[in-house]
């Protein structure tokens, strides 16, 4: 098998969670209920975003973009802090079928973050 294509970088994972055991020091019930407050809280970026490109206000869209990307990282939300990210850099690009195309893909992506977060609390209350 030949090596990987250093120019095709590897897909950002959905939820990493060695970054979250880093973050917050164990894959636990606390860790849950903050990923719940990210859901919660990032939610409305993703939507500020979607409406405010909708709307033409590339500023407002750039700046939820931006904010949702932070917290997205922080999260350990790889994917769709990549996705967020993108969007703001296609924004500040003025480039935007690439911004549409990442709006497009906020959706699923938070989508299978909260999967992922309902994985990981189904694991953490049977562990328990």
């Amino acid at each position: 098998m030949p090596p990987p294509d250093p120019s095709f970088p590897a897909p950002a994972p959905v939820l990493d969670l060695d970054h979250l055991r880093l973050t917050f020091g164990a894959l636990d019930a606390d860790t849950v209920a903050m990923m719940d407050f990210f859901l919660e809280t990032t939610a409305p970026a993703l939507a500020q975003a979607r409406a405010a490109l909708t709307a033409g206000d590339a500023d407002t869209a750039r700046a939820a973009a931006h904010s949702a990307a932070g917290a997205a990282r922080t999260a350990g939300a790889r994917a769709l802090a990549v996705h967020c990210a993108a969007l703001e850099t296609a924004l500040v690009a003025r480039r935007p079928a690439e911004a549409e195309h990442h709006a497009q893909a906020l959706e699923p992506a938070f989508q299978a973050v909260k999967d992922a977060i309902g994985d990981l609390r189904r694991a953490v209350e049977a562990a328990s």
